[in-house]
């Protein structure tokens, strides 16, 4: 009996652990005060945060435009690249989000008219921690498996498929 509750324990523990090691981010508030230095180092590149949502708006075609707020006051704003339902992603969600930090265009009327910085995150996928909601553009297919197993894809030999 005693050794049947040890294997439960180390096979939840080992859930746990593998969970933790899934999705995992490389940007934080502290990668957002550097890049606010130096964006054109950072731009393409991609990027995983985890954040709050505290504002969504309505970008190209209807897709959510998006204000996530990294640990402290920074924030950083996000387009995802599918439309989504109501109930995919709220305000106060946290989610984790992999895309590209990328220089916003002169042209993009969706971030001239709610973002004032000069970037944001064109994401690709969404993790929400509220509803356990995976939700992905189909041609990121690879990047998000690599992600899924606890890597963050590069922008450039990773994204072949």
């Amino acid at each position: 009996m005693k050794e049947k509750f040890i294997i439960i324990l180390l096979l939840l523990f080992s859930i746990h652990c593998n969970a933790q090691e899934s999705f995992p981010i490389n940007f934080t508030s502290d990668s957002l005060r550097i890049a606010i230095q130096n964006i054109n180092n950072w731009n393409g590149k991609i990027i995983s945060l985890k954040g709050e949502i505290t504002t969504i708006k309505k970008g190209y075609e209807n897709k959510p435009y998006f204000l996530i707020k990294l640990g402290d006051s920074l924030s950083i704003w996000a387009g995802f690249l599918l439309n989504t339902n109501k109930n995919d992603i709220r305000i106060k969600d946290t989610v984790k989000i992999l895309g590209y930090f990328t220089k916003v265009n002169s042209d993009d009327k969706v971030a001239e008219k709610y973002n004032k910085s000069n970037f944001h995150v064109l994401c690709f996928a969404i993790l929400n921690l509220r509803n356990k909601k995976l939700l992905y553009h189909p041609g990121a297919n690879k990047q998000v498996s690599i992600w899924a197993r606890g890597k963050i894809p590069n922008s450039t030999s990773d994204n072949k498929n």
